[in-house]
């Protein structure tokens, strides 16, 4: 697997807000036996290496640091961290998400000329750092089965969109989102489901 986004100083990469150097600081609060401390950085950080469904070069090095948290014994909230590294799994990259929209594209081509790159240049960076999350993801997916039966309607909706795009790597993927069919209560989860379902068949 390639690192060059994990292994970079954090003050050299950049989330939706520019730079990373807050993200070490809000992964040592996610942690933090204070909730309301736990709260606050998980909001923080699904407000920038996350925003709104988007991804970015930290969030490459922070997924590696959510991975250790999630999987060692001393993680405080392990539903709030799954469902972070669940969400950055499902994630797109801004030019993948909207390359075709073609007023997007001149405005940010021209601001990325003035900085001396092109949106070729950064679709490309995109393709490599959304190609990491996807390697580091597929470890983490047989753990994150539980949190289809979570008590929380957010974290069962999430969970499913993880099943859809990575259901090739999840044993009995359709089968175990028929059963959760079967016994979901939410009607916006149930729809997601059955979305899943069907984009499962297509495949």
């Amino acid at each position: 697997m390639r690192t060059s986004f994990a292994d970079k100083d954090w003050a050299e990469l950049t989330h939706a807000y520019g730079s990373a150097e807050d993200v070490p600081a809000l992964l040592v609060q996610l942690n933090s036996a204070d909730e309301q401390t736990r709260e606050d950085a998980c909001s923080a950080l699904f407000g920038n290496i996350w925003h709104q469904g988007t991804v970015y070069p930290a969030t490459v090095k922070a997924l590696r640091e959510l991975i250790i948290l999630f999987r060692s014994p001393d993680c405080v909230d392990r539903e709030s961290v799954a469902i972070l590294i669940a969400s950055i799994a499902d994630g797109d990259g801004f030019f993948h998400a909207h390359g075709q929209l073609d007023e997007l594209r001149d405005v940010h081509e021209n601001i990325l000329s003035q900085q001396g790159s092109s949106i070729a240049m950064e679709i490309e960076k995109e393709a490599e750092y959304l190609r990491m999350i996807r390697e580091m993801s597929l470890e983490v997916m047989p753990l994150l089965l539980p949190f289809l039966d979570s008590s929380n309607w957010y974290v069962r909706e999430t969970v499913v969109g993880v099943f859809q795009r990575y259901f090739e790597h999840i044993p009995d993927a359709y089968a175990r989102l028929e059963q959760r069919l079967s016994v979901e209560p939410s009607e916006d989860v149930r729809q997601r489901i059955e979305q899943a379902l069907a984009g499962i068949k297509q495949v």
